[in-house]
């Protein structure tokens, strides 16, 4: 039998392969979609990253305009220059200002006759191509009594692609708005208008600044110098450096300065301490200090100067700090020869009593001599109130401020009993720094003027008088004056002249509005004088009209009870001060000087240097020095910093901080009022 083999039939080889074609290109195709798919939402995304950093550039932008359209209505309603403090130093009231806020969330801020809340607006145009809406938040935080509000400002930014695509952002800044200790003092000298240094003995050993010009000639700045554009006196912020004014490096400043003036950064690297330039050189424009600041700084931005104000919110202020003030008894000669004696005491905030002349009836009813000596010093404590001019000169211990209502004379040396020193340069400055923070501190701020001198003699007129009389050589403009000041004589804008006669509205002779200078009260009286001829024989008698001051029964001075008199001149018996200042001179004052309007006078003292160790804050200024030169030495424990308890002491005027930022988020839109209340998209 015959056996049969059968091969069997080959698979399929073309069928195979289409199998493994179209697996293969669905795994393509799958691929492929999943890439343009990531790949567009990738550009997507990025679009999206791209267009949100738009937002929130556009949305920060919106807020920080708002932040500065809040500070300028605030400040407006708490006083700049021109209009004056409307509250006492710590300024608590006038944070209900942040507590108005419309149902919108747009306007913040009270209503008056002179001021308008702050209203947002969105802005018209684009920013960075984005559309954006702003508003007040939710909660703005203030508690009572303190002078601290945050108020938070919200933006959302909006940018549309062409293609229709929408992206947002939504801003959420806490800005913190505060009053305290007003920047003017962080100076050694700042003057509202025209700066003026005129002379190679003069040199400032901290920073100068003016609300206005500034003018160098020849003198000795050791810090910086600013100034500002100032349309109230036509001020461009120029700073003009005539006869190579000069500035010290580290070594020449330590070697030349005293130990009352501020210690050197290299020394004490604190805020305040000296930046010196690497060399002792000519101050020129482009001049820095050793850490790169500018030396010269001019068109800088104007730093507010805040009015003394009405004189009651001081005396509550000083009530609630508790300030006292003691001083000793004294004797001065009055205009009738005749010596009196006057006790001294302790004041509890305020001094309302009596003058020098004991009438309380009388023009000098609540002003206050004070002297003090090495063993028995003015002692002071916390801000003291006193009513009218205070005239003073000796030795201070403590750490406090005297507002004045009217003006502050200073008819001698000035000096601490325990004065701050800073040894250039120190060994220990935790040591120095705590050590004097307990030493003595004295402000001193008048509502009028401070007048350094005798300002009764005609010395004293022939030195400062063509400064501050409004004439060619003057150094006064005419400015805005705080109205509460029409009652010691100012008018709604200053005339530009110290020499003039205090102007009362409604209180004037035969309608002028003007007094006569009636200090002390005078008559006329008769007297028979003998005649003689030319061989000095008698030939007759002559009735004679005299003028003489009025005594009382005990053949006192008596002053006059009107109010009449010239800004520069005191409501007391010109003799208080001419009996009782320092005959050789003034060499030295050691205090923070600021008032509502001019400091003047004559300081200086034979064969001495004087040193003005402290702050002069004013709008005018005319220092007329005699003497071997003149030191300004700021005081850096003026400058404000956490825990500075020695600026809480003293309780010197406020006025608005810069706003600073408390936190920073991006939030959700609907936290957005503008765009929850309809105001957007």
């Amino acid at each position: 039998m015959a056996i049969r083999v059968t091969r069997a039939s080959a698979p399929s080889r073309q069928g195979f392969v289409l199998v493994v074609s179209l697996t293969m290109a669905l795994v393509v195709a799958i691929v492929v979609s999943a890439i343009a798919g990531y790949v567009s939402h990738a550009a997507r995304e990025t679009r999206v990253f791209l267009a949100k950093d738009r937002c929130r550039f556009a949305a920060q932008s919106a807020i920080e305009q708002a932040k500065v359209e809040i500070q300028t209505g605030f400040s407006d309603y708490v006083g700049t220059s021109g209009t004056g403090i409307k509250i006492d130093p710590r300024q608590a009231e006038v944070y209900n200002w942040f507590d108005n806020v419309s149902a919108d969330r747009r306007t913040i801020g009270i209503a008056t006759a002179k001021h308008t809340p702050v209203t947002l607006q969105d802005p018209t145009n684009l920013i960075n191509g984005c559309v954006v809406h702003i508003a007040i938040g939710l909660a703005v935080v203030h508690d009572l009594n303190t002078p601290v509000a945050e108020v938070p400002v919200v933006a959302t930014g909006i940018y549309t692609y062409p293609d229709g695509l929408e992206v947002r952002a939504t801003i959420q800044e806490r800005i913190c708005f505060a009053t305290g200790q007003s920047q003017v003092f962080n100076y050694a000298y700042f003057v509202n208008n025209y700066g003026w240094m005129d002379g190679s003995s003069i040199t400032i050993n901290g920073d100068l600044r003016a609300n206005g010009d500034v003018s160098l000639n020849a003198s000795t700045i050791n810090g910086r110098i600013y100034a500002a554009e100032n349309d109230e006196v036509g001020a461009t912020g120029k700073i003009t450096l005539k006869s190579s004014p000069k500035i010290k490096n580290t070594s020449g400043y330590r070697s030349a300065a005293g130990h009352q003036a501020r210690p050197d950064v290299d020394d004490y690297n604190v805020p305040g301490s000296y930046d010196a330039p690497a060399a002792s050189t000519t101050i020129t424009t482009g001049l820095k200090g050793t850490h790169g600041s500018s030396i010269v700084n001019p068109e800088a931005e104007p730093i507010p100067m805040p009015f003394v104000s009405d004189l009651g919110d001081y005396v509550e202020f000083a009530n609630e700090k508790n300030g006292t003030l003691t001083y000793p008894g004294y004797s001065y000669t009055d205009s009738a020869g005749k010596v009196r004696s006057v006790s001294g005491g302790t004041i509890s905030a305020h001094y309302q009593g009596t003058g020098p002349s004991g009438n309380a009836a009388l023009a000098d009813n609540g002003a206050l001599v004070l002297v003090g000596t090495q063993s028995n010093p003015i002692r002071i404590n916390g801000p003291v109130v006193v009513d009218n001019d205070v005239i003073i000169k000796g030795y201070v211990s403590g750490q406090g401020t005297i507002y004045c209502g009217r003006n502050i004379h200073i008819i001698g040396d000035v000096k601490y009993v325990n004065a701050p020193s800073w040894g250039h340069p120190d060994a220990n400055d935790a040591a120095v720094e705590a050590s004097n923070a307990t030493k003595d501190l004295l402000g001193l701020i008048a509502k009028g003027n401070i007048v350094v001198g005798d300002c009764t003699t005609d010395a004293w007129m022939n030195s400062v008088g063509k400064y501050i009389n409004g004439g060619s050589s003057s150094v006064v403009e005419q400015y805005a004056c705080d109205e509460s000041d029409a009652n010691i004589g100012y008018p709604t804008l200053f005339q530009g002249s110290y020499t003039a006669q205090e102007y009362v509205a409604g209180h004037g002779v035969d309608g002028t509005g003007y007094f006569p200078k009636v200090i002390p009260a005078t008559e006329t009286y008769t007297v028979s004088e003998p005649q003689y001829n030319w061989r000095g024989q008698l030939i007759g008698y002559k009735t004679v009209t005299k003028e003489r001051a009025v005594t009382d029964e005990s053949g006192y001075a008596v002053l006059s009870d009107m109010v009449g008199r010239k800004y520069y001149q005191t409501v007391c018996d010109d003799h208080v001060i001419s009996s009782l200042k320092d005959s050789a001179g003034i060499g030295q004052i050691d205090a923070v000087l600021y008032n509502n309007h001019g400091i003047f006078g004559t300081p200086g003292k034979s064969g001495v240097k004087f040193n003005l160790n402290g702050s002069i804050v004013c709008r005018d200024e005319a220092l007329i020095f005699s003497g071997s030169g003149i030191n300004f030495n700021w005081d850096m424990r003026l400058m404000p910093r956490t825990g500075n308890t020695t600026v809480e002491r003293l309780g010197l005027p406020v006025g608005p901080q810069k706003p600073y930022t408390v936190s920073w988020q991006e939030v959700p839109e609907s936290l957005n009022p503008a765009m929850t209340a309809g105001g957007g998209e």
